[in-house]
């Protein structure tokens, strides 16, 4: 009953964090100050795309990895890597419907980007310090 609990709390986590994601990619782009010719606009995109979509694939990742069978590490790498496509694809399309914001496709790959490496680095660290979901399934 415990992992239960456990996985109904974790997706909930999931669509928490999904939701967060299009507040966040939604909201009117700040004025933000000049920080002077260091600061690269086309880096912090990125790396808030990618880092922000990698928590949703450490999320989902690891969700799907407690599902039962043979083929959950492939299940869990594809499911990451579909939602991330699909939840990428309707956040840059929300985005359209702000005034200030537009759709990219260069963050579209971004937020999947950030999916799958966060996936394979979930499934990787579960699988090499034997997390629960990893313990004594085939």
């Amino acid at each position: 009953m415990g992992s239960r609990i456990f996985i109904a709390l974790l997706l909930g986590a999931t669509a928490v964090w999904m939701a967060l994601l299009i507040l966040v990619f939604t909201w009117p782009d700040p004025q933000t100050p000049d920080l002077g010719p260091e600061r690269s606009a086309a880096l912090e995109a990125f790396l808030a795309h990618f880092l922000l979509f990698g928590v949703l694939g450490v999320l989902v990742s690891y969700a799907i990895s407690y599902l039962k069978g043979r083929h959950r590490v492939l299940l869990a790498l594809a499911g990451a890597s579909v939602v991330g496509a699909v939840w990428g694809g309707i956040t840059e399309l929300t985005q359209m419907l702000v005034p200030e914001r537009d759709a990219s496709f260069t963050d579209l790959l971004t937020n999947v980007l950030g999916v799958v490496t966060a996936g394979v680095a979930t499934v990787g660290a579960c699988q090499l310090v034997k997390f629960p979901a990893y313990r004594g399934r085939g």
